[in-house]
């Protein structure tokens, strides 16, 4: 959402998530593949969630080098040949709204010395009814607790570590008043801001992510900082409470259940352990076959 919003800016292109260019950046480092640029294009090309992404195939138009400045030389023409796809060139921002990007900042500012990091954080309650119905992530309220608590803290390090580079946003500030959230982000990131940034819809929905992307290009709308209240549990909001209550009130968020009050018991393991074997199984047949449909 945030993505699309961005990408509706003048000079911006949104892209679909990139996970490929960190799985590139280990591979050269690991030397499984060299670092010149028929190497790469033919990586990204042949990797399986940028084709069910990007949906479409590169051209090789580098051909010397074979240091870190070829990758991003690459990656950066791939990037040139979307926008062109799309209709969004020229271009002079990308916005690149790859989830895993802050866990690997160190990497992405070697290889993209000038990029900014927006670090979304939202109710880690709210994330848990988000992602659990998914067919990837945490299978279990209390392992989605966890998940949550290990990514904010990749944030919050992020954050201390390069205070120029990343700037902390609030999912809750975001809906309740867009264009101000906006207008600040925009302000960081080097963009100028318009009211038509509030629509979010400036990036196309591929059938690979569709389910999981329903809102995107909708209304931004405040109702939804509540509604993981009336899809979460009691039981399973004290289970997310358990693990995660405490980085929910260094975040600013009220918690609900009382520490040590409702403790984790031995049938809520059992519970646990084999929800989440049962949906583990099915999350794999889900991601074959919507992969194999992409």
């Amino acid at each position: 959402m945030l993505g699309s919003a961005l990408g509706a800016a003048d000079g911006a292109i949104v892209t679909h998530e990139s996970q490929f260019k960190i799985a590139l950046l280990q591979n050269i480092e690991s030397n499984r593949i060299d670092c010149s640029a028929a190497s790469i294009y033919d990586f990204v090309a042949r990797n399986p969630k940028f084709q069910a992404l990007w949906q479409f195939s590169p051209t090789p138009r580098v051909s010397e080098g074979r240091t870190i400045e070829t990758a991003r030389e690459v990656l950066f023409d791939i990037v040139e040949q979307y926008a062109a796809v799309v209709g969004r060139a020229p271009w002079r921002v990308w916005v690149d709204h790859t989830p895993n990007n802050i866990r690997h900042i160190c990497d992405l500012l070697e290889l993209c010395p000038d990029a900014k990091f927006i670090h979304l954080v939202r109710d880690g309650r709210a994330i848990a009814a988000s992602v659990l119905p998914l067919a990837w992530g945490p299978n279990d309220v209390l392992s989605a607790g966890k998940w949550w608590v290990d990514q904010v803290g990749h944030g919050c390090a992020a954050e201390l570590r390069f205070p120029d580079r990343v700037v902390r946003v609030r999912y809750e500030d975001l809906v309740s008043d867009p264009e101000m959230t906006l207008g600040r982000i925009c302000e960081f990131v080097g963009l100028r801001f318009s009211r038509r940034m509030v629509d979010a819809n400036a990036l196309p929905i591929p059938a690979y992510t569709k389910n999981q992307h329903l809102l995107v290009g909708s209304a931004l709308d405040s109702r939804r900082i509540s509604a993981w209240r009336a899809r979460l549990s009691n039981r399973e909001v004290e289970l997310f409470e358990h693990h995660a209550g405490d980085m929910l009130k260094i975040l600013g968020y009220d918690r609900v259940s009382h520490p040590g009050e409702h403790p984790l018991t031995v049938s809520d393991k059992v519970f646990l352990g084999l929800s989440s074997a049962i949906r583990h199984m099915v999350n794999r047949h889900r991601i074959r076959a919507r992969t194999t449909r992409a």
